[in-house]
């Protein structure tokens, strides 16, 4: 029976992920490498090195054997029907662009078109991420908070400025209220969902099509999630500066909203 981590080991875990993220960053290198067209993220790599020695490969056998209860494409649909407002918002403020043409055809469609093989070269690190907080969190109290407060810190280190420490004005806002919302909706899925295929399927479409939408200025995430020779990606639609601010995170934060919503009124039976 695998040894139960403890807290002291889990913080020590984290700020260890933390200082050598940051460093890679100071230092220009990468977050992450690309294999034979699967994505590695190093938090998520790195957390499960760490944990080898605590992780239950019985159980983990178990999650990739374990049937879906119920149909899921309905509530992947579901997920996406924020998307209608927001097209819908922006027409009727007449504040935005779609992207130009050369890249519409050359990466928009492409993306839709090759979205399966996207979500395989990611189900790996996706796969990581849930063994890492399946193994950490054995109790099943405040699941939600605990598995959103996990990935947030994860990851913490990428929003951590570089320079001007204290020049609140450069602050890059954006990138930590992504991180906190992406955070939270992980961490509902993860106590939500209960399955690793509709876990990683729900988290990566969700972001997918956040950022191919409205695009992303971060190389890593753009290389992760997108295609891995472009540094930074304007979206099929090109908002205002004043309005891509509140736009984007606004849709992440509608999907968690009914995210909730929606485990909420299935709480007395599981989803997945």
């Amino acid at each position: 029976m695998p040894k139960k981590i403890k807290l002291f080991q889990i913080i020590a875990g984290l700020l260890i992920i933390n200082f050598a993220g940051f460093f890679l960053r100071y230092f220009e290198l990468d977050t992450y490498f690309i294999l034979l067209g699967f994505r590695y993220h190093f938090s998520l790599l790195f957390s499960i090195l760490l944990i080898l020695s605590y992780i239950d490969f019985k159980s983990v056998k178990e999650m990739f054997f374990s049937p879906l209860k119920q149909k899921f494409i309905g509530f992947i649909l579901f997920l996406l029907f924020p998307l209608l407002f927001i097209p819908l918002d922006i027409f009727i403020l007449n504040k935005f662009d779609l992207a130009d043409q050369d890249y519409f055809f050359e990466l928009v469609l492409s993306s839709i078109v090759d979205f399966p093989v996207y979500l395989v070269w990611n189900t790996l690190q996706f796969f990581m991420l849930f063994i890492f907080l399946k193994t950490i969190i054995t109790l099943p109290k405040y699941i939600f908070i605990k598995a959103s407060l996990l990935v947030i810190l994860l990851f913490f280190y990428e929003i951590i400025p570089l320079e001007n420490y204290f020049d609140y004005s450069s602050y890059n806002y954006r990138s930590a209220i992504h991180l906190v919302i992406g955070g939270l909706l992980a961490g509902l899925f993860f106590s939500g969902l209960k399955n690793i295929y509709l876990f990683t399927l729900s988290l990566f479409t969700i972001l997918w099509i956040n950022v191919l939408i409205f695009g992303s200025s971060t190389k890593a995430v753009v290389n992760i999630l997108l295609a891995s020779q472009y540094s930074s990606w304007e979206g099929i639609i090109k908002l205002t500066k004043g309005l891509s601010i509140f736009i984007q995170p606004a849709h992440l934060f509608l999907v968690l909203i009914i995210s909730l919503f929606l485990f909420r009124k299935n709480k007395n039976k599981s989803i997945a």
